[in-house]
């Protein structure tokens, strides 16, 4: 008798499932049987219940999250985009700024956030700030560096149909 492995698995999205409800089963019943304490992690059931019951308090901070997450992206995104794009088309800028971007990725982005909490202070503006710098750096090296490594066949031949 042959044993196929591939029928004896369950399909990857029943096991994703099991997971989540695993993981929400948990969550209900450690802290009830005192496994976990409550002040630390409280029972599920009571978490949903004060969301239900403070949902205007909890939509208005998810508005602004949410807010403050769209400008960071934008700064990081759309300003890495612009000017990876630059340093990698630009022989110039390419050997003047590449190693400044360089060298400012390698600090580690947490020795920023006390300075922008002195600059900014404690808020939005700050973790806008840290957020966008967090990820404009990788941005602007990957764009750069993806920029160059173009194929030049590729190059000659966006020329050779019009395009500058």
């Amino acid at each position: 008798m042959r044993f196929d492995a591939a029928l004896a698995r369950p399909p990857a999205a029943a096991v994703r499932w099991s997971i989540v409800v695993l993981l929400l089963l948990a969550w209900e019943i450690l802290p009830r049987i005192g496994a976990i304490s409550p002040l630390f992690l409280p029972p599920l059931s009571e978490t949903l219940a004060v969301i239900v019951a403070d949902r205007a308090e909890y939509a208005d901070a998810l508005r602004t999250t949410l807010a403050e997450c769209a400008v960071a992206f934008v700064i990081a995104c759309g300003g890495g985009v612009l000017c990876g794009a630059a340093i990698g088309s630009v022989a110039f800028l390419r050997r003047l700024l590449l190693p400044l971007a360089s060298g400012v990725y390698a600090v580690p982005i947490v020795i920023l956030y006390p300075v922008l909490t002195v600059w900014l202070g404690i808020g939005g503006a700050a973790m806008i700030a840290f957020a966008g710098i967090y990820g404009f750096f990788p941005t602007v090296l990957a764009t750069a560096a993806g920029i160059r490594t173009i194929d030049p066949n590729y190059l000659v031949a966006a020329r050779s149909m019009g395009a500058n």
